[in-house]
């Protein structure tokens, strides 16, 4: 932002904002905030941001998405695949940090506002636990009938859960990212196999 307003830019349009405020919140704040006044704290706006979102739970909070942004720099900048970076560990790590977030929320309004993050990573962790059945299934070319019932299957329990998740937290994710057709979504759809005979 300061690069920009050293540069003369008096305005700035991000088409790539989705409104999934559960996985990317501290982000579209930052970003709000630093188009306002380029030349803020940074560090600072993250501090206001985490206690005034979750208060008691703010300092854990701040734990949680540090490790969600070391996951995206080694994603998006070292190279690595989402799978090396989503694994298990990861995972464990994060529950057990809002886990301990939601112990030490107090009020139900802090208690909420983790339970509205949790969304994010329980969609993350949905999408990626498709990968597996999509991988037999393209190890066969969609030939394995067994393969495509399972992973049939299991895309139903997952939607299942994300209607769940969606009608207690609607505001989590856009809306577009829980609908089956999202081009987005092709990776973990078993219907890319449909027309396989």
């Amino acid at each position: 932002m300061r690069f920009v307003a050293e540069h003369n830019v008096i305005g700035v349009a991000m088409d790539w904002i989705f409104g999934s405020w559960a996985a990317q919140g501290p982000h579209y704040y930052m970003l709000a905030q630093m188009a306002w006044n380029p030349y803020a704290d940074g560090e600072a706006i993250l501090k206001d941001y985490y206690q005034r979102a979750f208060g008691p739970a703010a300092e854990t909070m701040a734990g949680y998405w540090d490790l969600i942004e070391r996951a995206a720099t080694q994603i998006g900048f070292e190279g690595k695949s989402e799978r090396e970076v989503w694994n298990d560990d990861f995972f464990q790590d994060a529950y057990a940090r809002l886990d301990r977030a939601a112990s030490e929320a107090g009020t139900e309004v802090y208690a909420e506002r983790v339970a509205f993050v949790r969304a994010g990573l329980d969609y993350l962790r949905l999408m990626q636990e498709m990968l597996p059945f999509i991988d037999r299934l393209t190890e066969t070319k969609g030939q394995d009938t067994e393969a495509k019932a399972a992973t049939q299957a299991k895309w139903e329990a997952v939607w299942a859960e994300l209607k769940r998740i969606m009608q207690a937290q609607p505001f989590a994710i856009h809306g577009s990212y829980v609908q089956p057709g999202n081009r987005y979504l092709t990776k973990y759809n078993p219907d890319q196999f449909k027309d396989s005979q």
